[in-house]
């Protein structure tokens, strides 16, 4: 499907996050691209990811420095409580009611090319 949108789509790095509510979430973080060239937020989000799994954290937009500022917790919280299920499971349901882009007529591809 990438091929239908040259230059509006880009690679991700999904990541599975849970919030301190309890709620999950898919994080799409951006990766170098085919040329390796990298983006500032891009890096400092991916570093985040990384200190996130060894602890919880707190991230902030930097404009100053082009990244996030990441802060670690200061109290004790404690570990997330993660579904019984594999990954992919958690994309088809991230990815469900329409949110996926299988196919040339799907409504979020009409739209970017001004058909509806």
């Amino acid at each position: 499907m990438a091929s239908l949108l040259p230059g509006d789509v880009t690679n991700r790095l999904l990541r599975a996050c849970i919030t301190r509510q309890g709620n999950m979430l898919i994080w799409p973080i951006g990766v170098p691209d085919d040329q390796g060239r990298d983006n500032s937020w891009h890096a400092s989000a991916r570093a985040a990811a990384e200190n996130a799994e060894k602890e919880w954290i707190r991230i902030l937009p930097n404009r100053e420095v082009g990244g996030y500022d990441v802060f670690s917790v200061s109290v004790p919280v404690p570990d997330p409580d993660w579904p019984d299920m594999p990954f992919n499971e958690i994309l088809r349901i991230a990815f469900s009611n329409d949110g996926l882009i299988d196919r040339e007529g799907h409504p979020a591809l009409r739209r970017l090319r001004g058909e509806i």
